[in-house]
């Protein structure tokens, strides 16, 4: 298991990382002088930066990367949306026109909501080089991945890598610091992950 994460380390390119920060600079300006379209062009570009990490594809055309960045976060889009749709949203507002108070409120919705959000949470980094390998048919794969997440093995894996994700909060008061930590971990994050789906799911 440790392995995978030595591994990924190594596969880090100066390349890749020369792309990541130019684009953490980008958004970092964009931010800071309020030009939020540009913003979100840059985000786009990066999340078609990140599916090409997970379909190991070195293709880093502007045309190419702005395709997969807006598939990337359909996909995203439609695996989060309905549950949080379902299980967030509409028993809130249920609850809120029955004349529920607040606090009944936010415990019975997250009661209802945490098995769900945890599917999520167990299904997105094995999922998402799922989606990088097949595409929008993915979907049809989401039963034989719950096989593969539900064990010891994948909830060790799991912890490591969202204990890598949550490290950029220690620059959370540097802005730009924050913003380039929280995208080098991301990506190395998508190494991991490639490299766990090849070892244990493909």
């Amino acid at each position: 298991m440790i392995n995978i994460f030595k591994e990924a380390f190594k596969n880090i390119k100066k390349e890749e990382l020369f792309i990541l920060i130019v684009i953490s600079l980008a958004i970092f300006f964009t931010l800071e002088f309020k030009k939020y379209l540009f913003t979100l062009f840059f985000v786009i570009i990066l999340n078609g930066f990140y599916l090409k990490i997970l379909k190991e594809d070195n293709n880093f055309g502007l045309v190419s990367l702005l395709i997969d960045g807006i598939r990337y976060i359909i996909w995203f889009l439609l695996i989060f949306l309905p549950i949080y749709i379902l299980f967030c949203l509409a028993p809130t507002i249920i609850l809120l026109q029955l004349g529920f108070s607040l606090y009944k409120v936010v415990v019975i919705t997250f009661i209802i909501s945490f098995i769900p959000m945890l599917f999520l949470f167990l299904y997105i980094p094995i999922g998402e080089v799922d989606f990088a390998k097949y595409g929008f048919s993915s979907f049809l794969r989401i039963r034989n991945l719950i096989k593969n997440i539900i064990s010891v093995k994948y909830l060790i894996f799991i912890t490591i890598l969202y204990l890598v994700y949550s490290i950029p909060v220690i620059f959370i008061f540097v802005k730009f610091l924050f913003i380039l930590s929280n995208i080098l971990a991301l990506y190395y994050g998508k190494k991991v992950e490639t490299l766990y789906y090849k070892k244990y799911i493909k």
